[in-house]
């Protein structure tokens, strides 16, 4: 179950907490990888306007670069990692907020929450 103060829409099937948290800094990017280009790019750029709200104003990228400290996420459309469509795996970490998706309307999904 879900702490109160969590709200997700719609609800996921599993969530599993974690201890830690993780703190939006500056300067950091998003890489988009897999999929369709322009429904990534699309769903790249809403999350890149979350975040801003957020007050993270990230880059977004589709080349993974070779600085990895300033990788702060990644948006992915593997079907092997998230088996079922439209599903996406949500995984925020002290060091990088990680979106997994089946497909490109997983991706999208995981944005709207």
């Amino acid at each position: 179950m879900l702490d109160k103060d969590i709200v997700l829409l719609p609800q996921p099937r599993r969530v599993t907490l974690t201890e830690g948290s993780h703190a939006l800094a500056g300067e950091r990017f998003i890489w988009i990888a897999g999929g369709d280009p322009a429904a990534r790019l699309r769903t790249g750029r809403l999350l890149r306007d979350i975040l801003a709200a957020a007050g993270a104003a990230w880059t977004l990228t589709a080349a993974r670069g070779g600085d990895e400290t300033r990788l702060g996420a990644v948006l992915h459309v593997d079907p092997q990692q998230a088996i079922w469509p439209q599903g996406y795996r949500l995984t925020i970490t002290p060091g990088q907020i990680r979106i997994v998706a089946h497909d490109d309307a997983g991706a999208f999904y995981v944005e709207h929450h």
